[in-house]
């Protein structure tokens, strides 16, 4: 149709005409590192685990290799401070154990580790205050430096590999909350320990990488390897590995080879790995933990280095050009209420990528448009008192009603002058009959700022 003809090359020429182009070569996409300095932090270790608890908004860390030997001690990370869970929280010292976040039951999952006297094979949930121990009928035999990652889209926790003290292991198991049940897959990774897995939510299965090999497996309920034409190198273990839900990456840091610890951030993007831009990083190291933090939108990384030089250092890292999308200013309210501007499920202005949003909540029979601005603004609407202009308004596009909602989408163009800028949009509808005086409702002003993964 001629309107979405016309929504679709609408909003980003606009700022493609208007936005400065000095800003043209600038900084391009990559992970900004910066380390933090809380007043308090765990002890210096390796071999730790940690997880990102979505269901209390912190990061969890447990146990680990310390100078003084094998520690048993919890800490949360709110994104500010670490502070130390002790009622109840010390269940058996161990290292190289594995933490998952269990999505579909919204809990924390702990398996195996090494105490230096037995391989484990428990099972441990966290209520956030406690360590619950779990009573699975079968269970993977004891081990540390398995790989655990969520499988929330087959609501499992999926582990795979390790060390059994005598053999390395290539058993994968999936975990439903209560038990866990041996996977018969039709092809497998090579056994291997001190890899590293994440769940890759936008493809929907679990990354596999490291573990003294280069090569890349995916898991779906099955595995598959995949033949990436680049990878990194030199071939890593003890690697870490975390999913970035902001840019949608598999993220990779560090690891050793041989004797060399190494420093380097590599990505997945579902077909290759590539190496991001990162002015600053943190020292090279092996045995750290790395994880993503959904409530401040933010990699986490503590600890690591060598067993002989173990670090109590936490470093943040963050996209350098962020694709983002925040409201400002006021709505006005017709018959059935305030209409709602809000971007679509997992929709941002990444280059290259379709950004959408949505109006909801508007009038029966209305007419809706939206209206795109290079410039924020707060300007009385004459003849409607109370309700305000919020941006520019260089250009407008028509949109089509269903329901009450109306639905605008674009390809972002990928030209790199528009890292950084910033489109302003603001819904309205017409028509809106009893809304006011002239029959109109208005959405609060969005500001979309174009990023690059």
């Amino acid at each position: 149709m001629p309107i979405a003809h016309r929504a679709l090359n609408t909003a980003f020429a606009v700022l493609l005409s208007f936005w400065p182009l000095s800003v043209a070569g600038r900084a391009q996409g990559g992970v900004r590192w910066q380390p933090v300095a809380p007043v308090s932090a765990p002890s210096a270790r390796t071999m730790h685990a940690m997880v990102g608890d979505a269901a209390r908004q912190r990061v969890l860390l447990f146990g680990g290799l310390g100078a003084n030997g094998v520690l048993d001690d919890t800490w949360q990370w709110n994104g500010t401070l670490w502070s130390e869970v002790t009622a109840g929280a010390r269940r058996g010292a161990r290292f190289g154990h594995a933490l998952a976040f269990d999505t579909a039951r919204q809990q924390v999952v702990l398996f195996g580790g090494n105490n230096q006297i037995a391989m484990l094979a428990d099972t441990w949930l966290w209520n956030g205050a406690n360590w619950l121990p779990a009573s699975p009928a079968v269970a993977p035999s004891g081990r540390c430096w398995h790989g655990m990652a969520d499988d929330a889209a087959r609501a499992r926790v999926v582990l795979f590999g390790g060390y059994d003290a005598v053999f390395l292991s290539g058993d994968t198991w999936s975990w439903d909350g209560a038990n866990w049940t041996r996977a018969l897959p039709t092809q497998s990774p090579s056994p291997r320990l001190q890899h590293g897995m994440a769940y890759d939510a936008a493809r929907q299965q679990v990354v596999l990488f490291g573990g003294g090999t280069q090569d890349t497996w995916t898991w779906n309920g099955d595995w598959r390897e995949v033949l990436a034409t680049n990878s990194p190198d030199p071939v890593p273990i003890d690697v870490s590995l975390t999913y970035d839900t902001s840019r949608q990456r598999v993220v990779l840091f560090g690891g050793n080879h041989g004797p060399f610890l190494l420093q380097e951030t590599w990505e997945w993007n579902g077909g290759i790995w590539e190496q991001p831009r990162t002015a600053v990083a943190p020292t090279a190291r092996s045995g750290h933990a790395m994880v993503w933090d959904a409530a401040r939108q933010q990699l986490v990384m503590f600890g690591g280095g060598s067993a002989a030089a173990p670090r109590a250092d936490t470093w943040l890292g963050s996209s350098v050009d962020p694709a983002t999308f925040v409201t400002s200013g006021g709505g006005c309210p017709g018959s059935v209420g305030l209409p709602v501007l809000a971007p679509l499920p997992a929709s941002l202005p990444w280059l290259g990528d379709t950004f959408g949003l949505a109006m909801d909540n508007l009038p029966a029979g209305s007419l809706p448009f939206l209206v795109f601005g290079c410039t924020a603004r707060s300007l009385p609407i004459p003849g409607l008192p109370g309700c305000t202009q919020q941006n520019s308004a260089e250009a407008a596009v028509a949109l089509v009603l269903a329901g009450d909602r109306a639905v605008w989408t674009q390809v972002v163009p990928t030209d790199p002058v528009l890292i950084g800028g910033m489109v302003h949009f603001q819904g309205a509808a017409l028509l809106a009959g009893g809304a006011n005086a002239v029959g109109a409702v208005f959405t609060a002003g969005g500001q979309a700022t174009v990023g690059m993964r």
